[in-house]
């Protein structure tokens, strides 16, 4: 009985000898979290963008595979993606029968989160604020 009375009597009741500690792990927690949920942002952007641009090239080689121009595959394939500085280049456009025409399509994606500083601020290196994407398609001629 002695000592549940000595444990009663330093045991604080508001539970104030914890009152920073929450703060400090949200303090602690907070950059990892940001850095998660900015990184699934910006990776699910970079995914996006991908598939738009890999549909592009193929339309855009479907349509060399008719027998097109250079110019209006390149057209179909900026129409196509719908992306701002959607770059393009075209191989073997109007060649003969049975060969392929090649159509590579490219973009440069901004990131648009702060993940970079972010990871600087953990320790890590950083990483750059923009990524290249490039996707190809080729179709035989018909």
């Amino acid at each position: 009985m002695h000592r549940l009375s000595l444990v009663r009597r330093y045991r604080r009741r508001d539970g104030g000898d914890e009152r920073g500690a929450a703060m400090v792990e949200f303090a602690l927690v907070l950059p990892l979290l940001l850095v998660l949920v900015f990184g699934i942002v910006d990776f699910g952007r970079a995914f996006q963008s991908w598939i738009t641009l890999t549909n592009a090239a193929r339309e855009g080689a479907r349509l060399g595979a008719t027998g097109a121009k250079a110019s209006d595959i390149c057209a179909r394939v900026t129409t196509t993606a719908a992306l701002a500085g959607v770059s393009c280049s075209v191989d073997n456009a109007q060649g003969t029968t049975g060969t392929s025409v090649k159509v590579t399509a490219g973009y440069t994606l901004k990131f648009i989160t702060p993940v970079g500083p972010l990871l600087g601020l953990l320790g890590g290196s950083g990483f750059k604020t923009t990524y290249n994407l490039t996707s190809t398609a080729d179709m035989r001629l018909e």
